[in-house]
């Protein structure tokens, strides 16, 4: 009969191998041996789901990269603020799968650069960065169910694939506890929130809606932007669909490119800012709902209204 699950504290006694018993220790604090690591049974040479996974001291060794893919699936994994030390590595991703409805949560204050990568049935199902240190990203590749961004710096992948949430948050900062980079091939959600932060994205978006921070669309057609606070600078080449501004700035004129602005709808307390210089962002049906708005726009520009 293969082990019961347990928790996998990581020490790096030994080495960086993941897959390595003696750089564990148990929830007692007793080294594993018997070349037990998370998801394996060395005994027995047969996978173990619901395994715990926790980098919760600083080790002799930082974690190196590993595929652990085809070992059982994680019931959780979590960096305190307490490792402090590099996860993995550029050239070799801690790749895991987990079970369904489970997170990892990332709250490395004193780590180096972290790279995970989600992998097999159910990927990551739920990532939850709480913190990084100042200087160092959080690089996330593969399958990701949801990403709850809440402070730090996040770069995902091109190949990353975001299935059902992605959500940009703050803990104390609503313009900068927050960075996250979404690079062009990534694959985001249907529907993305950002709270607070500074995001910069080059993919498009089928709904986007920003109540705080700093959004950025460096590239990347928007169908339907509801904007409630906070700067939404579109500087991509592509358009909007339609743009419900209840509050905050809608600003397009940092970018030179030809676009159109299907519909927008202004409202009181927002502001729409178009000029860029070149008179070459079209607003086809523009919807003024308030007495006084706040538009800026190049001399000559033509909107429909």
């Amino acid at each position: 009969m293969a082990r019961a699950a347990g928790t996998f504290r990581w020490r790096g006694t030994t080495s960086g191998a993941w897959d390595t018993d003696s750089n564990w220790i148990d929830a007692a604090g007793v080294a594993w041996g018997n070349g037990h690591y998370p998801g394996w049974d060395g005994l027995l040479s047969v996978n173990v789901d619901g395994d715990t996974v926790l980098l919760d001291a600083a080790p002799i060794t930082a974690l190196a990269g590993f595929d652990n893919t085809a070992k059982g699936d994680l019931a959780a994994l979590r960096v305190s603020d307490l490792y402090d030390k590099a996860l993995a590595s550029a050239g070799a991703y801690l790749q895991f799968d987990m079970q369904a409805g489970m997170e990892t949560i990332i709250e490395g204050t004193r780590a180096g650069n972290m790279y995970i990568k989600g992998t097999g049935a159910q990927g990551i199902p739920l990532l939850r960065v709480l913190d990084m240190q100042s200087g160092y990203s959080l690089f996330a590749d593969g399958a990701i169910g949801s990403l709850d961004a809440l402070k730090g710096a996040v770069t995902l992948l091109a190949t990353a694939v975001i299935g059902t949430a992605l959500r940009v948050a703050y803990l104390s900062d609503r313009q900068n506890d927050v960075s996250l980079t979404i690079p062009t091939g990534c694959t985001v959600p249907a529907t993305v929130d950002a709270f607070g932060g500074a995001v910069n994205s080059s993919v498009a978006i089928t709904t986007l809606r920003v109540y705080d921070g700093v959004w950025t669309q460096a590239a990347g057609a928007i169908t339907t932007l509801n904007l409630g606070g906070g700067r939404m600078l579109w500087n991509a080449a592509e358009n909007i669909t339609t743009a419900y501004l209840a509050g905050g700035t809608l600003d397009g004129s940092g970018g030179l490119a030809a676009r159109t602005l299907a519909n927008c709808y202004l409202y009181p307390q927002a502001t729409l800012k178009i000029g860029n210089g070149l008179r070459n962002i079209s607003i086809t049906n523009l919807h003024i709902l308030c007495e006084q708005p706040r538009i800026y726009l190049d001399p000559g520009e033509v909107v429909t209204i």
